[in-house]
């Protein structure tokens, strides 16, 4: 069994979930999982979202309805659309790459 204790390591242990998630996770679920109160989990969530603001990371921690998630900050929106913009060169699909094999086969 681990033990968080208040402070960085409920931040890192915080910051862990809600990136690997990738959605918004109820705070009370929050706190179960860490083993935590749940002010505790708002006080590393209030500590996280200030440092990200502070350094103005790529990464912003936002609240919604009693949940917190990881998104991305919107400053940094012209990047990311660019980067989802570029084509890449497509590949054949399983299921094509086999059906080029039984015609290979049969011919």
């Amino acid at each position: 069994m681990w033990n968080l204790t208040i402070g960085k390591n409920i931040e890192c242990a915080l910051e862990a979930v809600l990136f690997s998630l990738g959605e918004a996770v109820e705070i009370d679920r929050l706190a179960e999982a860490l083993e935590v109160r749940e002010d505790e989990v708002r006080n590393a969530f209030t500590a996280l979202q200030q440092k990200f603001e502070k350094e103005n990371r790529g990464i912003k921690l936002i609240e919604i309805e009693n949940s917190i998630q990881m998104c991305s900050n919107p400053d940094y929106f012209e990047c990311i659309k660019r980067v989802t913009q570029i084509k890449k060169q497509a590949g054949l699909s399983s299921a094509a790459l086999e059906t080029l094999s039984i015609i290979a086969y049969n011919q």
